[in-house]
């Protein structure tokens, strides 16, 4: 069972002890450090995907919302929305 908890922990870029035990395994400091940074690195990338999962949402409701709830403030939403996707789109492409 601690083999496949493992195995799962590899496979999901989690650091070996989230779900396995691992008292029955020496790491050295080095492979500690690399568990870590591995971790950072996923929970990095998931974070800077809901970032753009929640903008691509917001924009969503603006322009699907009734005119008059969206029309409080439709000029700064939609500049907010142009300014994001033009910041997007240049990270795409590997512009800054």
């Amino acid at each position: 069972m601690n083999q496949f908890l493992r195995q799962l922990e590899f496979n999901v870029s989690l650091s070996y002890g989230d779900l396995s035990d691992v008292t029955d395994v020496d790491k050295t400091a080095t492979e500690v450090k690399i568990a870590k940074k591995r971790k950072y690195n996923m929970v990095s990338a998931i974070q800077e995907n809901l970032k753009d999962c929640l903008k691509i949402s917001y924009m969503h409701w603006l322009f699907t919302t009734p005119s008059s709830i969206a029309d409080m403030s439709s000029t700064v939403h939609l500049r907010i929305a142009s300014w994001w996707m033009m910041k997007r789109n240049a990270r795409m492409t590997g512009q800054t």
